[in-house]
């Protein structure tokens, strides 16, 4: 009877573990579908985004502001993903950084337009920085030595990411 018992425990608990492994497989598969349809970080949905243009305008009377923007990625990091420059227009570029570099886009993101939700503000960016972001895009040792000058930006850190 013990005998008989103990492989009934043990057939029972292999199937949990064949279980599992199911429900991991879900997961999984689940979470390569939406990087498949371009969700990055929090699954965000385009409803209220303002053009990235308008951010400049309500910075205006705000130090910072959280916000759903979209436009089209200027340029990004080439090695990793791990940020992405909007165009504002005019010149103007939205830096926008991955809350707590918790996930990245694909390095073949500049061109593409994208939906960004998370908080804006406008800061001074030390020239350290701007040289890492001038080698994260591929630029020439000539252009990251040329920056000499810290810059005011606009820098969006964001929660979540669509891109299409």
């Amino acid at each position: 009877m013990k005998k008989g018992k103990i492989t009934i425990l043990t057939f029972t608990f292999v199937l949990m573990l064949c279980g599992c492994n199911q429900v991991q497989e879900s997961i999984k598969t689940a979470g390569e579908t939406e990087n498949a349809l371009g969700y990055y970080g929090e699954i965000i949905t385009p409803e209220g985004a303002v053009p990235v243009s308008r951010l400049i305008a309500l910075l205006q009377t705000e130090d910072s502001v959280w916000v759903k923007v979209e436009g089209n990625i200027a340029a990004s990091c080439k090695h990793s993903g791990c940020w992405m420059d909007l165009d504002m227009g005019e010149g103007k570029a939205l830096n926008v950084i991955f809350i707590d570099e918790s996930f990245t886009i694909p390095l073949d993101s500049q061109g593409k337009h994208a939906i960004a939700e998370g908080y804006a503000k406008k800061e001074i960016i030390p020239v350290e920085l701007l040289k890492r972001y001038a080698e994260d895009e591929g630029l020439m040792q000539e252009e990251i030595d040329a920056i000499t000058e810290p810059e005011a930006k606009y820098v969006f850190v964001a929660r979540g990411v669509f891109i299409r």
